[in-house]
């Protein structure tokens, strides 16, 4: 992404303005909050800045740290999704996608994709997590930031005279296992809610504790990282983890 100033913020800004003569200055005053807004009205004054600060600078990255690059691109997408013109969003996924087929080497085992995962944000292992239930056939919601107490993605699905809600905790761990106690939590928060229908998800591992509890349990369903990984494959393909930020970002 080159610095400028592309069509759909002058638009955004036309629109503030003219909101804003007519009495609403809503957009002016978010605009005048953030650092894109601030940079777009010194543009629309025809001072010599762009609303685009551009990363290409990136490219000096790539070479020698590409983990570096894929996190400042993701940084830099969570802050401006919002007023990214609509064209530019599939980008970030497809430079992504081309930084680690060509720079980061993921092996093709199980073991190599969960290091892709262990890499990933909290934010974002949810949102990949909601993904593929998306794909099991479930219209998903990622929950609000929260702290423990809740849950991370409540995926429903819909059918004639049946309706499941399954309600998710995300658990994006390494060498420590989950135990008993998540498990629950889980469970309380369950019948507090009254919800019939519950999955945890790890990238690390179960206690035995945790899967006594779940033979225990029918309600709630403990999946761990290679688990997670293999249902990955199945439904989006061996190479999943070329794609990953297209699949978070559609979340």
């Amino acid at each position: 992404m080159r610095s400028g100033t592309y069509f759909a913020d002058r638009v955004y800004l036309e629109s503030a303005l003219q909101a804003a003569k007519s009495g609403d200055r809503s957009l002016v005053s978010l605009l005048g909050k953030r650092e894109f807004g601030k940079r777009l009205i010194r543009w629309g004054a025809r001072k010599e800045v762009a609303a685009w600060e551009g990363i290409t600078w990136i490219l000096d990255l790539v070479p020698d740290q590409p983990e570096e690059a894929l996190r400042v691109l993701s940084n830099f997408y969570a802050v401006h999704a919002q007023e990214l013109p609509d064209p530019l969003h599939a980008s970030f996924s497809d430079a992504a996608a081309l930084i680690r087929s060509c720079w980061i080497d993921v092996g093709a085992t199980s073991e190599d994709a969960l290091q892709v995962l262990h890499g990933l944000s909290d934010r974002d292992f949810e949102k990949l997590t909601a993904a593929l239930w998306e794909k099991l056939g479930y219209d998903t919601e990622v929950t609000p930031p929260q702290r423990d107490g809740g849950w991370d993605v409540t995926a429903t699905q819909t059918a004639l005279g049946h309706r499941i809600t399954v309600i998710i905790e995300c658990k994006k761990w390494t060498a420590k296992k989950v135990g008993v106690e998540i498990v629950d939590r889980l469970a309380g928060v369950m019948n507090m809610e009254r919800k019939s229908h519950g999955v945890l998800v790890t990238t690390s591992e179960f206690t035995a504790g945790a899967r006594r509890k779940e033979r225990g349990e029918p309600r709630i369903e403990l999946i761990d990282g290679l688990t997670f990984v293999d249902m990955m494959n199945d439904k989006f393909g061996p190479r999943w983890t070329s794609r990953i930020e297209y699949l978070i970002q559609r979340k």
